[in-house]
């Protein structure tokens, strides 16, 4: 189960993260335009047929489009199977209070930190978690 959060977290949201940049990048390079991730989240086949861009722009901006959106369905995947295998132990449950941290985020910090217990005081396990175990 951690090894598939590790593969969901942080590795496919980065490589995500770096598709969009990357269009976003191409656009107001090309076209001095500056586009949103979520309205790039959204880009179509046909908004980029419409772009006033050189055909071979056109293509590098098609397949950073097919990347960031297969990257997105193995998050998709990958967060499933988490959910589907993971409970959220109880002490754990004010975690998704935070702004930010939703189930598999919760479920991710439950299981790298093990029995919450062990830290003799949250000072203790801020430290922990700051340096990664």
């Amino acid at each position: 189960m951690r090894d598939l959060m590790r593969k969901r977290a942080p590795n496919s949201w980065r490589q995500r993260t770096t598709q969009i940049l990357s269009i976003h990048n191409l656009l107001a390079r090309n076209l001095a335009k500056s586009v949103k991730g979520d309205d790039i989240k959204r880009l179509k086949d046909g908004e980029i047929d419409a772009l006033a861009l050189l055909e071979d722009q056109k293509r590098a901006l098609r397949a950073n489009v097919a990347v960031m959106r297969c990257l997105e369905e193995q998050i998709r995947l990958l967060e499933g199977a988490i959910l589907a295998k993971g409970k959220l132990r109880q002490e754990f449950h004010g975690l998704k209070t935070v702004s930010g941290i939703g189930d598999v985020l919760a479920l991710t910090i439950a299981l790298e930190t093990g029995d919450v217990h062990r830290f003799a005081s949250a000072g203790k396990f801020a430290s922990y978690a700051r340096h990664g175990g």
